[in-house]
């Protein structure tokens, strides 16, 4: 058997299912023996990323190095041989052109968001890139005027645009925190006068 490793060559799908967008592939890598002087043939399994769910169990598949997160460095390519089910009944695998164009879609957001808080990389990254944010966030600063983050209203709190994380402003969660915390304390210290009563009745 040949050795299969990395973008060069691919693996067989063993699990599928367990993580949104991400399958388990075995590698087989040759891994030299000193005391034998020889190598020999070693599995290895990679998490590999599926944008599409497209792979099931027992597919042989070409992988492709790029990095998702911290744990998974590689991406479906092209399936080599499928197994079961035709590939015309399943989601298409995502060429090297649209990847690029969804991580360059991720980049741009992320990069507009460090922005609008005023990172000055990000800014100059924007500058760069050709995105508006950048050219707008420096004028703004040139007349003297603070770039506001756009915000929208959601039941009554604040939220980014696109965001599903509420928000609302650092004094009132403070005071929220601050309230709940003394209410703890004053609850403890009943909750202890009461046991030490409960102690001197028996």
């Amino acid at each position: 058997m040949a050795a299969i490793s990395g973008a060069k060559g691919g693996g067989v799908v063993v699990s599928t299912g367990k993580m949104m967008k991400t399958v388990t592939v075995r590698l087989i890598k040759p891994e030299w023996n000193k005391h034998i002087r020889k190598y020999y043939y070693k599995p290895q399994n990679v998490l590999v990323n599926d944008p599409n769910n497209s792979l099931i169990e027992g597919d042989i598949v070409a992988l492709a190095r790029e990095r998702h997160s911290r744990r998974v460095f590689h991406t479906v390519k092209s399936v080599i041989a499928p197994f079961s089910k035709p590939l015309d009944e399943r989601p298409p695998i995502l060429t090297e052109e649209q990847r690029e164009q969804i991580q360059d879609e991720k980049r741009r957001q992320k990069v507009e968001r460090r922005a609008m808080r005023g990172v000055s990389s990000a800014v100059e990254e924007a500058k760069r890139r050709g995105w508006g944010v950048g050219q707008m966030y420096e004028e703004a600063n040139k007349e003297g005027h603070h770039v506001e983050r756009e915000k929208t209203v959601e039941h009554g709190r604040e939220v980014l645009p696109g965001g599903k994380h509420k928000f609302g402003k650092i004094n009132e969660e403070a005071q929220r925190g601050k309230a709940k915390t003394m209410n703890r304390i004053e609850k403890g210290i009943r909750n202890e006068e009461e046991r030490e009563k409960v102690e001197q009745e028996r």
